[in-house]
């Protein structure tokens, strides 16, 4: 409650700050007091609106606290360049024309300062050692404790399998207790997973659930965690470094697909209706490697016949290669069979921009610890390589996603959007 009370507090306080300055201070240069009188009524409406963005990005959660410094702020510039376009349409609906944008603007300004030195105050000033659940192959976690045990890091190991064992109750009561900063988990059977999750939501606690099945598979023994020790570090602290920039990033992938939503819906019908009348099949999935070793299933139109599973997806050799179908090439020659991945998008397995996912075997085979700096991110539907280097097998040119991965923000994102298209009619031959 407290919390709530200095939140609400702050948002007056920015309030009577904006229009005091607007009023008085900038009355001369901007020919006079605000003539708009209902500033009182918007503040009443716009407390509320605050109050749920703040309660909708975790503000008030137990686990906020937890979070690093950046990371809130971060977080707190998201939230106020919502709430300055919602705040907006409530000005709007308020006689828009009287309504002064100079106060708006200084409003919102001054509520994200109060934001900042808030957080300021409530931060520890000592670090806090993370508490990590784990649950799933014993052998993996103590060769990873022993790494991380070596390494000096800060961590707190919580076994997951005596959790697993325990009736709901007492599992969430555990879990409450604990309140766990991270979940990781290797090798967990389904039925071990729902449960997991099931009482982790009725805990009402706020962690992340991170699979390292997938990486697993490099570490036969203690000697491995040293061979891959740059990938593990970024993978153990990149996300708390990460979570603003990855929301921002998931927000304008799906304020993109909504926008042109009328594109490519009819694009995706008209195709599928096409291939109905021509194939048996229409989508073919595939597993490939995405966000930090997690493997998830590719969609795609299917543009070859299924002749033999190392075949059906191999590239392409022009308009003649007999294992394509009746629309295949054109479908590989303009990327249209890539369009169902906007599925993988809306699930949250892709983004439009980043690294492509690659091959299940082909990590397995080729992959080293330079590689694996590729699956920090989530995979992309097109990147820099699509661009520039896309006659190239993808694991053979890593200087395009370490340029991206060094770069990376949402101008670069849209550059890469807009440069792909003339890219694809550019090209001579299908990927």
């Amino acid at each position: 409650m407290a919390f709530i009370l200095g939140r609400t507090l702050s948002v007056i306080i920015a309030f009577l700050i904006a229009l005091y300055l607007r009023q008085e201070w900038l009355a001369f240069y901007l020919g006079g007091p605000s003539k708009f009188t209902g500033y009182p009524k918007f503040l009443v409406m716009v407390i509320p609106l605050f109050l749920f963005m703040f309660y909708w990005r975790g503000v008030f959660s137990k686990s906020w606290s937890k979070k690093t410094l950046n990371c809130r702020i971060s977080e707190g510039v998201l939230i106020h360049l919502i709430l300055l376009a919602l705040a907006t349409m409530i000005a709007f609906y308020q006689q828009y024309h009287l309504f002064s944008r100079t106060f708006m603007i200084l409003f919102v300004f001054w509520s994200f300062v109060l934001y900042a030195i808030f957080e300021l105050f409530i931060s520890s000033q000592k670090v806090r050692a993370r508490k990590v659940l784990t649950a799933g192959s014993q052998c993996f976690f103590d060769s990873f404790k022993s790494f991380c045990k070596l390494r000096g890091l800060k961590f707190v190991f919580l076994g997951g399998e005596s959790l697993l064992k325990m009736d709901q109750d007492s599992g969430v009561k555990l879990l409450q207790r604990c309140e766990p900063d991270e979940v990781l988990i290797c090798s967990l059977s389904d039925t071990d997973l729902e449960k997991l999750k099931a009482l982790i939501e009725r805990s009402q606690i706020s962690v992340q659930i991170r699979d390292m099945t997938s990486l697993s598979m490099l570490f036969k023994n203690y000697s491995d965690f040293e061979k891959y020790e740059n990938y593990l570090m970024q993978f153990l602290f990149e996300p708390h470094y990460r979570e603003y920039s990855e929301r921002g990033k998931r927000f304008m992938d799906l304020a993109l697909l909504f926008i042109f939503f009328p594109i490519w819906f009819p694009l995706i019908l008209l195709v599928s209706l096409a291939l109905k009348l021509t194939q048996e099949r229409i989508f073919f999935r595939q597993s490939r490697v995405g966000q930090f070793g997690k493997v998830f299933s590719i969609v795609k139109f299917c543009s070859m016949k299924p002749i033999r599973a190392d075949q059906s997806f191999a590239k392409s050799d022009g308009f003649e290669d007999k294992r394509l179908t009746k629309y295949g090439w054109l479908l590989r020659r303009t990327s249209i069979d890539e369009l169902p991945q906007l599925w993988n998008i809306i699930k949250g397995e892709m983004s439009l921009v980043g690294p492509r996912p690659e091959l299940v075997e082909v990590v397995i085979e080729n992959y080293d610890s330079r590689h694996w700096k590729r699956s920090l991110i989530k995979p992309g539907l097109t990147g820099l390589w699509q661009i520039y280097g896309r006659k190239q097998p993808i694991h053979d040119h890593l200087k395009y996603d370490f340029f991206y991965l060094k770069n990376r923000g949402i101008l670069f994102d849209l550059y890469i959007l807009i440069r792909t298209i003339p890219a694809i009619f550019r090209r001579t031959e299908a990927v």
